[in-house]
């Protein structure tokens, strides 16, 4: 039997730090993971990878909705080192670490890392188009 889509409420249960988020952002979010990812392949990991995917998303949306320099980090990935005397940041390129592009896209965030960890787990190399 197929996972129902995990709900608004208990999204921001599994996931507080949404809380304050524009409640419809995170469920239209909610919703877009929904059709995106097949309940079927999933199965019983289905609402866990939803949540993760949605949690991926609206961080990278808020992130570029607060300002410029927000949404370039967001663009360039994860900083791999910083320096402060003379202020230089090192972001990680996606090219480095192998995979595709959709993978490089939830590299992003801890959210879509957990993503890729678990899809990693649940669903075999080639099965996800």
């Amino acid at each position: 039997m197929a996972q129902a889509p995990l709900t608004y409420s208990e999204f921001v249960e599994a996931f507080p730090a949404f809380l304050t988020s524009p409640s419809g952002q995170v469920s239209m979010q909610l919703s877009l993971s929904s059709r995106l990812l097949d309940p079927l392949i999933w199965g019983e990991f289905y609402r866990d990878a939803m949540g993760y995917d949605a949690a991926h998303n609206l961080t990278l949306s808020l992130l570029m909705s607060q300002d410029a320099q927000s949404a370039q980090q967001a663009a360039a990935g994860p900083v791999s080192s910083v320096s402060a005397a003379g202020v230089s940041i090192s972001f990680e390129g996606s090219s480095t670490q192998g995979g595709n592009e959709t993978d490089a896209w939830y590299r992003k965030t801890g959210y879509g890392q957990m993503f890729l960890r678990l899809r990693n787990a649940v669903i075999p190399a080639g099965m996800m188009a």
